[in-house]
């Protein structure tokens, strides 16, 4: 199935992404990074089963990614930091261990 000239893209569209070493003060997790809104518990979990346990890279699914325009250019959020895809969730409890 292949769309008419001139028609918008559906709102399912794909999202450009990739990753990249980075220093964490350079992600966001502002509301507008990612696609869901944190949730403390999992971020909890996520620092004290996988990042204390030194299980990072053995238990989570996929490393954060970042959006990117589908001209290349990163994305920001609202703060000026790199826009997540996916990964929220990580960054935040990694933002934990640097603070701690």
């Amino acid at each position: 199935m292949s769309r008419k000239a001139n028609t918008p893209a559906p709102a399912y569209a794909p999202v450009y992404v990739e990753s990249k070493l980075l220093k964490l003060d350079d992600v966001s997790v502002a509301h507008d990074s990612g696609h869901r809104d944190i949730d403390d518990d999992r971020v909890l979990e996520l620092f004290e089963k996988v990042i204390l346990a030194g299980r990072w890279g053995q238990a989570s699914l996929s490393r954060p990614k970042l959006r990117y325009t589908p001209d290349g250019r990163p994305m920001t959020a609202a703060d000026g930091r790199s826009k997540l895809a996916d990964g929220k969730h990580c960054v935040t409890a990694l933002k934990i261990l640097d603070h701690v």
